[in-house]
């Protein structure tokens, strides 16, 4: 069975399923080289295909999705189309909305952001509604309240978020289905966790932005589920907006631009520790019906901006100093980031909580969560709910933002519809999903760069030479296997740094160009992890855990508020766990600093060939390790 997931929204990417297992991932993003870049184009598409080994004649289903009122660029792709109509094996599945004879087309969203561009087509954003879920909404406490046994057996709830369409790709029909933005990023979350139940919080950046339309798409901001072997049921709707507050605030504060809204939301999580939750208040805990009573305006983020406003105009802080980033950790910025940081944390607990609580209520004592969607790489909040929520395990994928759509998109077609089985072993899905390039593709790299570059072939002695370098205080890049999925560096497409020498936080942001208060995050041995860090899990592989810092040591990772962001290695992580154990053997420290390759506003390196050019431009940067060959300038 081949199934290729697509994702049309932010973050566009392709992925094939080969009788349930993940054979290829393209993010246009890495191919393109344009950050967060929308949809996919035939270049994606095709080296999906090819990576798999799969011809377009090969493909069983399409599993298609975008983010939330985004059109689908079908023009992108060529001799390509997708038709509202059914197809014979769409029969291998139940389809409930079909069935009752819709009005799809009234339903589309129907966004012309590529208008007069290319060919676009609406996409199915509104789907089941049960009774259970309060026409006037329900505030946090009235969630925690809800039995919702009824919902575990409702075919068109468990199914009723999904909706058959039929590709049309080079002279082929071939059935496809329509799959809701949340249950995919549910899905992508759940199907790969190795867990047999666990509740599902999803939650991102961006909900409905016209509050009258809260009633009509009440899930639009995010869903709370239950998965449950092959099945992901949709129980309640959880009316939280502060994924579009947190996004909005970090625009007001100068961190994020109308052009690019979705990194802001990743400065404005950094600076927070710069400052102090003044402007918070427990009042403005709630979603957005707990506004509605409270404040008579359902619009969370006018609610707390306009706090916000009165209280800096109220104690005097100096407004010259906003939004500028000479001044960013002055605190007319820092507190409104610490305090926006604040009102984020409590209220998703307080969800979190909730969902415990409605569990209860239908007879489920569930202790595994699984947390997807752009908010949960908040690291802060992921750590409050590993230690104050009821749930023992917790799993986020490293592509929990709408990276991983394409990846849910066709997990949910191929287990929830098609039935097919599940891979229960704990989190045997590997993070590292990019092309694996060949030692003689590397040399043909090295030798297009000719002069400028020095090569000395290390073999595979190229842990210990890191190490090496590493430990005699110089700053290289790591460049290995398949790069990682997700916006954080993982260590196959790394910029890595002696964690012990403070003056490393500013020399990798300089290298970077990146603001300089930044933090950086630590990579650690697991088997040492508990030595270094504490109050997060053990095992923490995808850095979206905060821990506390144990050790003075390390000032190059040490956050202002004494934390950092932490990754935790394996063997499973490949050569860059041996390096980590080589600068261990040298310095009695099984940490090093670690960093995304990339350089400000371009995604991480995907090739070798971006490595070198990297090296290439880069004046600071020591040495670039990539394959069995150490990589120095010319000039040096």
């Amino acid at each position: 069975m081949n199934i290729v997931g697509l994702h049309f929204g932010h973050d566009g990417a392709v992925c094939v399923l080969k009788n349930g297992q993940m054979s290829a991932y393209i993010s246009r993003e890495r191919e393109g080289r344009e950050k967060h870049a929308w949809a996919f184009t035939t270049n994606e598409l095709n080296l999906a295909l090819s990576r798999s080994d799969l011809t377009v004649r090969d493909i069983d289903f399409f599993a298609i999705t975008s983010t939330q009122g985004m059109a689908l660029s079908l023009g992108l792709i060529e001799n390509f189309d997708i038709k509202l109509k059914s197809h014979a094996r769409h029969s291998m599945f139940k389809n409930p909305l079909y069935d009752l004879d819709m009005n799809v087309e009234s339903l589309l969203s129907k966004d012309d952001w590529t208008k007069g561009k290319v060919k676009t087509m609406g996409w199915l954003d509104r789907y089941g509604i049960a009774s259970c879920w309060s026409p006037r909404g329900a505030t946090i406490k009235e969630i925690a309240a809800v039995n919702c046994s009824s919902l575990l057996k409702t075919e068109s709830i468990r199914y009723g978020f999904h909706y058959p369409v039929t590709v049309e790709i080079s002279g082929r029909e071939i059935p496809g289905c329509f799959i809701d933005h949340h249950v995919a990023h549910a899905a992508s979350s759940f199907f790969l966790s190795g867990f047999e139940q666990a509740a599902i919080v999803t939650h991102d950046g961006i909900g409905s932005e016209d509050v009258s339309k809260l009633h009509e798409l009440p899930y639009n901001s995010g869903m709370i589920y239950y998965g449950y072997k092959n099945y992901i049921i949709p129980l309640q709707p959880h009316y939280l907006f502060l994924g579009s507050l947190y996004t909005l605030i970090s625009l007001g504060v100068g961190l994020a631009t109308q052009r690019d809204l979705i990194s802001g939301s990743g400065k404005l999580m950094g600076l927070a520790p710069y400052g102090r939750p003044v402007f918070f208040r427990n009042e403005f805990v709630g979603n957005a019906y707990d506004y509605e009573r409270k404040f008579g305006n359902r619009d969370m983020t006018h609610v707390w901006r306009s706090h916000m406003e009165g209280m800096l105009s109220a104690l005097k802080y100096p407004m010259n100093m906003l939004a500028k980033p000479e001044h960013m950790t002055e605190s007319t910025n820092a507190d409104v980031a610490a305090s926006t940081q604040k009102l984020f944390e409590e209220c998703l607990l307080e969800v979190v909580k909730a969902t415990h609580s409605m569990l209860l209520n239908s007879g489920i004592l569930e202790g595994s969560l699984c947390l997807s969607g752009g908010t949960a790489l908040n690291c802060p909040a992921n750590t409050r709910i590993h230690k104050e929520t009821p749930f023992s395990s917790i799993f986020i994928t490293p592509a929990c933002s709408d990276d991983g759509l394409a990846i849910g998109a066709a997990a949910y077609l191929c287990h929830q519809l098609l039935g097919y089985p599940r891979q229960l072993q704990p989190e045997s899905f590997s993070p590292y999903t990019g092309k694996t390039y060949s030692d003689k593709e590397i040399f043909l790299a090295i030798q297009e760069f000719g002069s400028s570059i020095v090569a000395k072939n290390v073999g595979y002695n190229a842990a210990e030479e890191a190490a090496n370098d590493l430990a005699c205080n110089r700053v290289i890049a790591w460049f290995e296997g398949g790069s990682e999925i997700g916006p954080r560096a993982l260590g196959h497409r790394s910029i890595l740094a002696n964690p012990t020498y403070s003056e490393n936080w500013k020399r990798v942001n300089l290298i970077k160009s990146r603001e300089w208060w930044r933090p950086f995050a630590p990579s650690v041995l697991e088997e040492d992890m508990a030595d270094w860090f504490d109050g997060i899990p053990n095992h923490s592989p995808y850095m979206l855990y905060t821990a506390r810092v144990k050790s003075r040591r390390l000032p190059a990772i040490t956050h202002v508020d004494g934390t950092a962001r932490v990754q935790t290695v394996t063997p499973s992580s490949g050569r860059f766990y041996d390096l980590i154990c080589e600068f261990k053997k040298r310095t009695g420290v099984p940490v090093i600093l670690n960093t995304s390759f990339n350089g400000p506003g371009e995604p991480i390196v995907e090739t070798p060939q971006q490595a070198i050019a990297f090296l290439v431009k880069s004046t600071l940067l020591d040495a670039l390790y990539v394959g069995e060959y150490r990589l120095t300038r010319c000039s040096d």
